[in-house]
């Protein structure tokens, strides 16, 4: 039983493999019979109720209405003559071509195509097209192929496309568009497609596919386009949503318009991948929207996909003006970039990186324009952002863009680099930071000749290297240091300075005692000088040029000698017994060690009530002597016995400890003795510097 239950099974599905056709059946349903011209009642057979036998009519769109046609799998079936059909099914592997000089009419209840319909031969010069969908309805399913090549036609007659369902997973192949300088479809050419695959060899001109308001449910591949070029827009504003991948190969030219005319905004949206590889021409536009007087046109390609790769033999962008031209990266999370093109025109590559989204470089990417509006760009040493294109002959310069200019949530994080091929001076601005520190950077060089070279700079969130301190420096930043290095081209770099950015975290507390230092690159600091423009938040501008560079770290100094003074004044510290009452304001001053003992520098500060006071001088010279002067309005002026230096950026001296503390000539104490303390003569209100009868 078991056994005559399996054998019951397996007919049962042998039958639906070998004859699914019987199941649904209606009596004067047709189907093909293999091969053949449509026309030709060979090719055709007919459900007679009971089984399949050789029909006796052609199916065409007199057939009684509900009546099947169907053409199965491994079956070719050529339109040789006009003819219209009605309730056609093109099964998965079936085949239906349409050839010259005939029209395939669909009518009544259309036709699907799960199989491959071919639109073969000529275009006619106008309609009725090859194909025509008048009461019926196209439908292409998901295993559905539209093949459309036209190339017998007159050299500018326009094809034309069959209105159509496209289902999800249908795909337009387009081998041929007409004539080879039709411009456009006659008609059909604006729909909304799932696949696209471009396939074109005979054309020579540049191709408009009028894809204003669509949507392409899947992937866009492009991988012939003749001599012309392919446009997924016209003449006419418009947006385009490609919903997978954007695939462009073999020697395709591909951008997103060819117009001239002002204002119009055209915007396509790849969802998918992007990935060009081609020996042609791939361009953000092609057209001078923006050329008019006035013109504020855009050409917009938004991103949103994992990645980005773009290998072209050519990149243009004839998009000028006022309008806006560029590829903007929009994806939630982390995108791949890497683009390599052989010949570069006009701003041929602006970037926008929005809000949210990292760019992760997987090349060295030439940026004509950056707009920074929210996101970062990753580099590292192999794979810098260079801003400006060298054709080899004349520099394409790259620029931030004023409007996006960066932020503390858009930057570069890693190298960034300008390419420089001028004689003179020039001014570029790093936006650079790391870990939501933005700290952009502006290299001021001089360059003998117009030689090309490469300025790199970066930035580093960590303390830099340990190197000596000149006798002017205290410190240098621990917080971030800059790496700025000449790492390409020419040696025409003769002399630079560099403006950096701090903020709070930078901790500069004394905008006076900030300067910029730069290593020698032999294990030394140099001092190059400048002062901070405020406390806490500023910048700061080198004021000492240097003259090489090569690999060299910059970061942020303190030009900072702190002395740690401690003295008494008399009447305060007699008066209080074993401190003064009051902390006293006093002025100490620094001067040269030998005559005339000029003055170096003067800071004014308090003192505790036990006399100590801190001083911070930013002229001062580390192993350089000086004599200390404390002055205040009720005391003799005192001077340091003799002259001190400050070590490693710190001072101590305390004048209460013993009376050859003071200097003095030998006519008299400098100081008086109080509890075990020297103090600083009050009484000098004239400050004359004695205490007599005139005071």
């Amino acid at each position: 039983m078991k056994k005559l239950r399996l054998l019951l099974v397996c007919l049962f599905i042998i039958g639906l493999i070998t004859a699914p056709t019987m199941f649904g059946a209606n009596t004067g349903d047709f189907q093909s019979a293999g091969s053949g011209n449509w026309g030709t009642l060979a090719t055709w057979q007919t459900w007679n109720g009971t089984s399949w036998v050789a029909a006796t009519s052609i199916p065409d769109s007199n057939i009684t209405t509900g009546l099947l046609v169907t053409v199965l799998s491994g079956h070719n079936v050529t339109v040789a003559a006009t003819i219209g059909v009605s309730n056609v099914t093109i099964n998965s592997g079936g085949t239906v071509t349409v050839t010259a000089p005939a029209v395939l009419y669909i009518t009544k209840s259309g036709m699907t195509v799960n199989g491959s319909l071919i639109i073969g031969g000529n275009a006619p010069t106008a309609t009725p097209y090859t194909v025509t969908v008048t009461s019926g309805v196209l439908t292409v399913g998901g295993t559905g192929t539209v093949y459309y090549d036209q190339g017998a036609a007159a050299t500018a007659t326009k094809g034309a496309l069959p209105n159509a369902t496209w289902q999800t997973g249908s795909t337009l192949q387009v081998d041929s568009t007409g004539g080879a300088t039709a411009a456009s479809f006659g008609a059909g050419g604006g729909q909304n497609f799932y696949n696209l695959i471009w396939n074109v060899t005979n054309s020579s001109a540049n191709f408009g596919l009028s894809l204003y308001t669509n949507t392409i449910g899947g992937n866009v591949s492009v991988l012939k386009t003749g001599t012309g070029r392919l446009q997924f827009f016209g003449s006419n504003p418009g947006t385009l949503k490609i919903l997978g991948n954007l695939i462009v190969s073999g020697a395709a030219n591909v951008t997103s318009q060819g117009s001239s005319t002002a204002n119009i905004n055209d915007t396509i949206f790849v969802y998918g991948k992007v990935n060009v590889s081609t020996t042609g021409n791939f361009s953000v536009a092609r057209g001078s929207q923006g050329g008019a007087t006035g013109g504020t046109s855009t050409s917009i390609w938004n991103f949103l996909g994992d990645s980005v790769k773009i290998i072209a033999a050519t990149m243009q962008n004839s998009d000028t003006g006022s309008s806006v031209a560029k590829f903007v990266f929009k994806k939630s999370g982390t995108q791949y970039l890497s683009i390599s093109t052989t010949t570069a025109s006009g701003n041929a590559f602006p970037i926008e990186v929005d809000a949210g989204t990292t760019v992760s470089l997987a090349s060295p990417v030439n940026v004509t324009t950056l707009y920074l509006n929210g996101g970062i760009i990753n580099s590292s040493a192999s794979n810098p952002l260079i801003m400006g294109w060298w054709t080899g002959t004349t520099l394409t310069s790259g620029t931030i863009s004023p409007t996006a200019p960066g932020s503390s949530t858009s930057y570069v994080n890693g190298p960034m680099a300008y390419l420089v091929a001028a004689a003179g001076s020039t001014t570029k601005t790093y936006a650079i930071g790391k870990g939501g520190a933005y700290r952009p950077v502006k290299l001021s060089l001089n360059q003998s000749a117009a030689t090309l070279s490469t300025y790199t700079a970066e930035m580093f969130s960590a303390a830099p290297p340990s190197y000596t301190l000149p006798g002017t420096l205290s410190s240098v930043s621990s917080v971030r240091y800059y790496k700025i290095s000449e790492t390409a081209g020419g040696s025409a770099f003769t002399a630079g300075s560099v403006l950096l950015n701090y903020d709070t975290d930078d901790l500069v507390n004394n905008a006076a005692v900030l300067r910029v230092a730069k290593d020698d690159g032999s294990g030394n600091w140099v001092d190059l000088g400048g002062s901070g423009s405020a406390d806490n938040t500023g910048t700061i501008t080198s004021a000492t040029a240097f003259t090489t560079l090569s690999n060299n770290y910059f970061v942020l100094a303190k030009s900072e000698r702190v002395l740690t003074l401690k003295a008494l004044i008399e009447a305060l510290y007699v008066a209080g017994g074993t401190a003064m009452p009051i902390t006293p304001d006093v002025t100490v001053e620094l001067h040269n060690a030998t005559s005339p003992y000029t003055l170096v520098e003067s800071q004014t500060g308090t003192l505790s009530t036990a006399g100590v006071g801190t001083f911070s001088f930013a002229t001062a010279v580390n192993g350089t002597n000086y004599y200390i002067v404390v002055k205040s309005m009720n005391t003799v002026e005192i001077w340091s016995a003799t002259a001190v230096s400050f070590t490693g950026g710190a001072l101590s001296y305390d004048f209460t400890t013993a009376l050859n503390k003071a200097y003095t000539d030998g006519s008299a104490d400098p100081m008086s003795l109080h509890g075990g303390k020297y103090c600083i003569y009050s009484g000098d209100l004239n400050q004359d510097g004695f205490v007599s009868g005139d005071d």
